[in-house]
């Protein structure tokens, strides 16, 4: 992906020199559960951009949602993971492959391990996670399919 052609509908990522931005289309933004979650385009292609305060989710919930996107890559049907990056307070931005890093709970704090030999720790207080993007939410999945369906649909959830 590359970061320095990113332009993004409407204004998530106002904090973020990495970004050009593409004015407009307050639509294109929606509110998760712990974030909010932009449609970006980059080199004419769309991506979910979920933008995460962390005292708003937990390092370990966080971790394992990333572990399970890097390791569901590919699958049928599994939206598709493909960058994270953070930012801390003075504006600093770290981009890295996801298998490099661990997540410290108690800290809020990521140490980034790029070899054996080399470890070193960084505080963010935003994340951002780059996937796949998709026309229509769970919920509109969900709302659209039978009765029976969404009975065994709940259970597999569950």
């Amino acid at each position: 992906m590359n970061c320095d052609k990113a332009m993004f509908a409407g204004d998530p990522f106002e904090d973020n020199p990495f970004f050009k931005y593409k004015k407009g289309k307050r639509g294109d933004k929606k509110k998760g559960s712990y974030g909010v979650v932009y449609k970006a385009e980059l080199d004419g292609k769309f991506f979910a951009v979920k933008k995460l305060r962390v005292g708003d989710v937990k390092m370990k919930y966080l971790k394992r949602e990333i572990d399970a996107l890097i390791k569901l890559k590919g699958c049928e049907n599994i939206v598709t993971y493909h960058q994270i990056w953070f930012s801390n307070e003075e504006n600093v931005h770290l981009t890295f492959s996801a298998q490099h890093y661990d997540l410290d709970e108690d800290e809020k704090r990521i140490i980034v391990k790029p070899n054996d030999y080399l470890s070193f720790t960084f505080t963010p207080i935003r994340i951002y996670i780059v996937m796949e993007y998709c026309e229509r939410t769970l919920e509109d999945i969900i709302h659209c399919i039978t009765d029976d369906k969404k009975y065994y649909f709940k259970q597999i959830l569950n």
